[in-house]
């Protein structure tokens, strides 16, 4: 069986980056992932090669994709909740509007 090309195992690695959330290794490997498509052309790789790259290429960028909409989807989540905490505004049954907030917590000085 033929030796895996760099490349591969690189795109094997963003891969477990991925799907481990260790983003931060995603930029230490993005400079030899630029220069190892750069000199891909140069190669003369068969055309299966090609395809289990392209292949790879892709799923890493639906993954990429997914983790990203992931945190965005977190970040809109905690913002509900950090909105929640600070109070909202309820009705009553004749249409009044209300503040609803934390509990306040304190002591109150009576002389």
């Amino acid at each position: 069986m033929p030796e895996p090309h760099p490349l591969s195992i690189l795109l094997e690695r963003e891969r477990a980056a991925i799907l481990t959330g260790a983003f931060g290794q995603l930029s230490e490997l993005a400079p030899e992932k630029e220069r190892l498509l750069i000199a891909l052309p140069q190669q003369g790789l068969e055309t299966r090669h090609l395809r289990g790259i392209s292949a790879a290429v892709t799923r890493n960028q639906v993954l990429l994709a997914a983790a990203i909409e992931g945190v965005r989807t977190v970040n809109e989540r905690i913002a509900v909740l950090r909105r929640a905490r600070e109070g909202f505004d309820a009705y009553d049954h004749a249409g009044a509007r209300s503040r609803v907030g934390p509990a306040q917590i304190g002591f109150e000085r009576k002389a």
